[in-house]
Formats: structure tokens, C-alpha cells, sequence
């Protein structure tokens, strides 16, 4: 496109005033001092205009562009009704052609064509002169942060260019250019450093591919057919491999009992994955192997503690392990910290699911962070919305991007979810909720990757509920204060139960099917039963997490009593449930014996702080406790299951000592109270209960290094006497109250207060 020959073609807009021949001032030899509007034309209130040239520079830098304005206005000159859309792109062209008009002054006739329906109807916001995103924090404690956005706003009127003009940012001439891309030089500094963080993955209609490296195009790469795609021989461990028909067996399993856990990939790309190394040996890439002995790991260690006649009879306690090792060696041998790659952050959180329990969990706190950092370079946390997500069909051509994008998305949820929920023991989180703009995984089945709604069971289903519920815990570390100097105790007291009423209100609006028995989809779907069970025991953990900054002194003051019922109410619900795992649902997930921990520190605090020591309520506490542990002593290669039989050992034994001291010593009876809470306390402040913990599993293994002893012991394996698990929870005939009325308060000795 050339410009046209009836316009003069200048490299710079003029700035003198060229008015009507009376009293154009250039005609007149008179200095025009070119202003806009310049100081005759206002004295003699005449009409102030510019000569309208086309800019070479400005030409040169939007050709393409142009070229599909132009286009795109022939185009829509033919259709009807699309006046608005014209005016808008003849604006558009005439802005990139001729450089920004200046204001006009009021009263005077603008050379820019109008603008457009929408131009007058949406207020633009746009940086202020030299402004930017700024952070409005009100004063109020309890108020949020907020982001506000510093600028001016279009009403419409006048000048449709809202950008800030030259005498704003106070320069002698804008540029249009300036404000167009201003990470084009950014990316030319990061290729510098060696660096590539852009907003374009999966990396399909970008330029990433002619800088990026094979291991991480590979990674995300959906397509068999992919022109790039190289084969490399694996050999794995003599140890972590497995015959044909077992790993396919473990496979099913994985996909049927433990994939909705996660849901880190797209389950027919992985296993036709898998096809290809069982048949030839070849992977796209070596880090692929990790990513599949993360899922052996995980289906080997689930199938060992599982009852259910999909699991794998010939399964070993040692196999579990060293499959997860085999990864570990894979990981190192393939330098992943260097060598970025999905396959790497996948395999690292999939993982999870075995790592704690066996004894890697501050190996797997620190490898979910790398992971974190690999995610940013890789651009998983700047994955736009996809226009088409909506649509019933996904197009051909766009299939592999909305699939890969897709698996970005769970990937990113899932780092997410665990760092948040890691909050627990380092007081502080990795991923700040402002710092990415990548969404909730989609509700979609993976065979077809149809939008689903939300209240249609998918695999996708419980990651999204989890990962709205981990959305809270941000939140809820900010509104405690800095670490060195935290708020007031009635400040974040308020801010506690805020949140709490938060996490109700996200329970309340979860998919039903979460909630209660569903016939037709506990039919269509085996792993939901276990999904709800799992879901109340995670919830029930994160009621006592909320409370968590006030948990002590709520044994200790009655002004807590609120937090104290409720996570005993809380702890009672996760043992209850654990009972109704063992005996009902024939698959547990490595969650169900670890949050038994902290459900066992709760319990072990109402007993120690109880006045009374011999009532059926104290009793009611002791059985759970003990059956729980015998539940935890009888789970296979599972190092959080036997130090929490440990704990509730320890536990135990110290109310006795506790009894028995407070019997012996002297005391009227209007100061039990006082000298059982200085003697408890004594014990916390001596780390009595520490060195009685470390006493009694020092001949179990050691904290140092994870032990390769079998870990499973015979023992009973009763259910409690509450009765079980509820699956009841229709939402049409009670509230998210009632329902945690159901699953938090179903002892009778633990009513709901009044005032929860």
C-alpha cells in the first residue's frame, strides 16, 4: 500500500498553523507559535488546523497493519449495519497514516473522524502523564488491598486519542510508537540474558520456537504429527521397570482411582505416550520418563494401601519407592533446572501424592518451587482466556493449542494449589494472586474437550473446587500482618472468621455431586465416591488450617471458644471420615492418613485441656484416637501414617502423666483449672511432649533420612463408633450450615454453638 499522491509525505507533522487562506499564518509571514490551538486563531476565534501529511516513520513501523485495516475495511463496507465498526478502523488507519491529532480546542471542528458508538458509551482508562498501576491501600486494617489504575478517562467527546499527548509527558513530540509495544525492547533485553518470558504459550503462532529449546517446545507439544518431533532411547532402571501388561493394568488404575487428584495432563496424548515407549523403547524427549515414573510411583504406592480389585496384586513395598527414586535420578541426570520442561513440572506434582509419605517432604517443598520458577519461564502463569472456550466444538486447527493450553492450565492450577497450601509450615507463599493471569481449568472430559458445566462431573471437577478453596489462603496469611509485627489478636481474630465464612460460602456453591450421593454419576464416574470423602476430609483440614494462627490460645481463653469448637468439631470429622474410608470406599489417597496429623494434634489438645478426664466425652475421644492409630499402623510404606501412630502414642501417654500429676499434687477445687493449664503448659514450653515423640519412634526410623523398613504392621482395622461417613448432602433441602452441621458436628458431644 503506497500512501496517496494528493497528501505530502513528511517525517514529522507539522506544527504550524494552517487555517483559511485570510488567516493562515504562514500566507500572512506571520510566526505562527504553534500552539494548539495557536494564539491568533484563539484571538481572532478562528478555526485552528494542521496540514495532514503521512508520517514515513509512522508508515514504515504499522505497514502490515495497514495493509489489514484496509483489508478489513473493505470488508465490512459490504455488510450492513457496521456503520460504527468503519468509523472506528477509518480512525484507526487515519491515526497509524497521519500520527495523533492534537485536542481541539472546545467549539472548534475536529479533522478526526467521530467516533464510534462504542468510543462514546465505554469510558478508555489509560496511564496518567508519567502514571502507572498503582496501589490504593486503605488505612483500615481490616479493609484490602486494592488496584486501582492512575490515568485519564474519555467521556466521548472531543479527541478520541486518549493517550496521553506530548506537553503531558513532557516531551517535544509523541510518538505514537512509544505506546504500542513496550515489551518489544524488553524482549530484546531477555534474549540478551538468555532469557524468553512472554504471554504466548502454548508458543504455537509466536516467534518462541525459533529461540526456545526442543526439551521445552516438546514438552508442550500435543501434536504426533509435529514436523519437530525427535526420538530418543530410554532405558530405565532395572528396579522401576515393569512388564508390559502390568504397567498398562497400572495405567487404568491411575486414569480410573487417582488421575482426578491431579488431572496434569491430557490422558489419550500420555498414554498413547506410553504406547510408544512400551512398543519401541522412544520418547520424545528423556524427561518424558520422568513424568512416567512419577505415575507409576504414585499408582504403585496408591495400589499397595487400595482393596480395590483394579489395583495390582503383585505389587511390592519397595516398588513404590524406587520407581520414585528412579524419577528423582532422571530429573538430576537430565539437568531439569537448566533443561526447562512441562515433563519436569508435571512429574513434580504428581509426585506429591507419594512424596510426603514416604518420607521426601522438604525434598518435595523445595522441587514444587523450582517448578514454580520453570512455570514462569515457560509462560504457564501469563496463559490468556481462550476465546473459544465456550464454543460446543473446538475447530481442527485450533484443537492442539486449546489441548495444550489447556494442560498449561492444569499444571499452573496445580502448583498453585500446593504452594498456597504449604503456607501451614514456612508462613509465607511463592505466588502472589496478582502476579499471574492464567484461569481455573476448564470443566471438560479430556476425550473431547467439550466446556462442560459446572455442575457436570468431570476429572476436572475436584482440582477446580481445590483450587478455589487454596484462593483463600493468601488472603488469609496478608490480613495477619507483616511477620515482625502482626495485628492485634481481636484484628485477626475478626479476619479468622471472615475467612471462615468464606470457605462456607465456597463450600456452598461446590458441585452438588461433590456434596452428596449421586446414583447416576457415582455410576458413570468410580472415583467420585472417593472424591467426596476426600473433599470433606480437605475441607475439614482447612477449618482447623483458617484457625490455625489461634489454635493454641483458644484451649487456653475462653474468648476463642468459637475456633475451639469448631476444630475439634473439624479433627473428630477428618478421623470419622478416615473410619469410613477403611471400611466403605476400597482406594485412599495419600492426603487421608496425612491430614489423620493434624486432626490427632487437634484432638490431643481438647484432651489435654479437658477438666474432666473420665467423662463419656473423654472417652469418646480416647477410642477415636486409638483406632486411628491402629488404622495409621496398618497402611504400607507410610512414613506420615506411622509418625502419626507415634504422635497419637505420645499424645496419649501424656494425658496419663498429666492425670497423674495433677492427682498428686494438692489443690482446692476452685484452682484445677489453673494448675492443669500451668502444667500443660509447663510441658509445651520444655518441649516435654518433643522429646516424648522423638523417644518413642527413635526405633522406627529416622528423621534424618527416610528409612527403607517395611512399614507395615498388623493390627485392627475398626471403624469409629460414630457411624461413619455422611454422603447425604442434598443442597436443595438444606444450607452449607447444615451441611457442615452434618459432617463437622455428628457426635452428639459436639453440638453446634449458638453462635456458629
Amino acid at each position: 500500500m503506497r500512501p496517496a499522491k494528493s497528501v505530502r509525505v513528511s517525517q514529522r507533522q507539522p506544527t504550524a498553523c494552517q487555517g483559511s487562506p485570510a488567516t493562515e499564518c504562514s500566507r500572512r509571514k506571520i510566526r505562527c507559535d504553534k500552539q494548539s490551538p495557536c494564539s491568533r486563531c484563539t484571538r481572532l476565534s478562528k478555526t485552528c488546523t494542521r496540514e495532514l501529511v503521512h508520517i514515513t516513520k509512522a508508515f514504515s513501523a504499522h505497514r502490515d497493519e495497514l495493509q489489514f485495516l484496509q483489508a478489513l475495511l473493505g470488508e465490512l463496507r459490504t455488510a450492513a449495519n457496521v456503520d460504527g465498526a468503519v468509523s472506528n478502523i477509518c480512525r484507526r488507519i487515519d491515526q497509524l497514516e497521519h500520527g495523533p491529532k492534537t485536542a481541539s480546542p472546545s467549539g472548534t471542528k475536529n479533522n478526526a473522524p467521530a467516533p464510534g458508538p462504542s468510543q462514546a458509551a465505554t469510558p478508555t482508562p489509560v496511564p496518567a502523564a508519567g502514571g502507572s498501576l498503582a496501589v490504593d491501600v486503605d488505612d483500615d486494617d481490616d479493609a484490602p488491598a486494592t488496584l486501582a489504575l492512575v490515568g485519564k478517562v474519555t467521556n466521548g467527546e472531543g479527541d478520541a486519542d486518549v493517550r496521553p499527548s506530548a506537553a503531558d509527558i513532557g516531551v517535544g513530540e509523541y510518538d505514537a510508537n512509544l505506546a504500542q509495544s513496550p515489551s518489544m525492547f524488553q524482549d530484546v533485553e531477555l534474549l540478551a540474558w538468555g532469557r524468553r518470558v512472554t504471554d504466548c504459550y502454548p508458543h504455537r503462532d509466536c516467534s518462541c520456537p525459533l529461540v526456545r529449546s526442543y526439551a521445552e517446545l516438546a514438552s508442550i507439544n500435543a501434536d504426533p504429527r509435529w514436523p519437530a518431533l525427535q526420538g530418543f532411547q530410554v532405558t530405565l532402571p532395572p528396579a522401576a521397570r515393569l512388564p508390559v501388561g502390568q504397567a498398562r493394568h497400572l495405567m487404568r488404575f491411575h486414569m480410573d482411582y487417582v488421575f482426578w487428584h491431579h488431572n496434569a495432563f491430557h490422558t489419550s496424548t500420555f498414554l498413547a505416550q506410553c504406547e510408544r515407549f512400551w512398543a519401541s523403547g522412544t520418547v520424545c524427549h528423556p524427561l518424558w520418563a520422568a513424568l512416567y515414573l512419577s505415575v507409576t510411583s504414585v499408582s504403585l504406592w496408591t495400589a499397595l494401601n487400595a482393596e480395590s480389585p483394579s489395583a495390582s496384586s503383585d505389587v511390592t513395598e519397595g516398588a513404590a519407592r524406587a520407581h520414585f527414586q528412579a524419577m528423582l535420578q532422571t530429573l538430576y541426570d537430565c539437568n531439569f533446572l537448566q533443561q526447562l520442561s512441562l515433563f519436569s513440572i508435571q512429574a513434580v506434582v504428581i509426585s506429591t501424592r507419594v512424596a510426603h509419605n514416604l518420607g521426601y517432604s522438604d525434598l518435595n517443598a523445595t522441587m514444587v518451587s523450582a517448578c514454580i520458577r520453570i512455570a514462569h519461564c515457560l509462560g504457564i502463569h501469563k496463559i490468556g482466556p481462550d476465546h473459544d472456550r465456550q464454543a460446543g466444538d473446538v475447530p481442527v486447527a485450533d484443537w492442539y493449542k486449546t489441548l495444550e493450553a489447556e494442560v498449561g492450565r492444569r499444571c499452573w492450577a496445580q502448583l498453585v494449589i500446593q504452594d498456597h497450601f504449604q503456607m501451614p509450615f514456612t508462613d509465607t507463599y511463592m505466588i502472589h494472586p496478582w502476579h499471574y493471569k492464567t484461569e481455573l481449568p476448564s470443566n471438560r472430559n479430556d476425550d473431547d474437550m467439550v466446556i462442560r458445566d459446572g455442575n457436570v462431573a468431570t476429572k476436572s471437577s475436584y482440582v477446580r473446587t481445590l483450587a478455589r478453596i487454596a484462593s483463600l489462603m493468601p488472603p488469609l496469611l496478608d490480613g495477619l500482618g507483616p511477620i515482625r509485627k502482626r495485628r492485634p489478636l481481636s484484628s485477626i481474630y475478626k479476619h479468622i472468621l471472615a475467612t471462615d465464612e468464606a470457605l462456607r460460602h465456597l463450600v456452598r456453591t461446590s458441585p452438588p455431586f461433590l456434596l452428596h450421593q449421586s446414583p447416576h454419576d457415582d455410576q458413570s464416574h468410580v472415583w467420585l465416591p472417593l472424591a467426596r470423602k476426600s473433599l470433606a476430609i480437605t475441607v475439614a483440614d482447612k477449618i482447623i488450617l483458617i484457625h490455625r494462627p489461634v489454635l493454641l490460645q483458644s484451649f487456653q481463653s475462653s474468648q476463642f471458644q468459637r475456633t475451639r469448637q469448631t476444630c475439634v468439631a473439624a479433627a473428630m470429622t477428618i478421623l470419622r471420615e478416615h473410619g469410613a474410608l477403611a471400611g466403605g470406599v476400597s482406594v485412599s489417597i495419600w492426603t487421608h492418613s496425612a491430614f489423620c496429623v493434624t486432626a490427632a494434634m487437634v484432638v490431643g489438645l481438647e484432651l489435654l485441656y479437658r477438666s474432666n478426664h473420665t467423662d463419656a466425652e473423654a472417652q469418646n475421644l480416647r477410642q477415636a484416637m486409638l483406632k486411628t492409630s491402629a488404622r495409621l499402623r496398618s497402611r504400607n510404606c507410610d512414613v506420615i501414617a506411622e509418625r502419626g501412630a507415634v504422635l497419637i502414642d505420645t499424645i496419649l501417654a501424656t494425658e496419663e502423666e498429666l492425670v497423674v500429676k495433677i492427682m498428686r499434687t494438692e489443690f482446692s477445687t476452685s484452682t484445677i483449672r489453673e494448675l492443669q493449664q500451668d502444667v500443660i503448659d509447663g510441658m509445651i514450653k520444655s518441649h516435654q511432649l518433643m522429646a516424648r515423640f522423638l523417644v518413642l519412634s527413635s526405633d522406627d526410623y529416622s528423621f534424618g533420612e527416610p528409612s527403607s523398613a517395611n512399614f507395615h504392621n498388623d493390627g485392627p482395622d475398626g471403624s469409629l463408633d460414630q457411624g461413619g461417613g455422611h454422603e447425604c448432602y442434598n443442597l436443595s433441602e438444606v444450607d452449607v450450615d447444615s451441611w457442615f452441621s452434618d459432617i463437622f458436628y455428628a457426635d452428639g458431644n459436639y453440638g453446634v454453638p449458638e453462635n456458629l
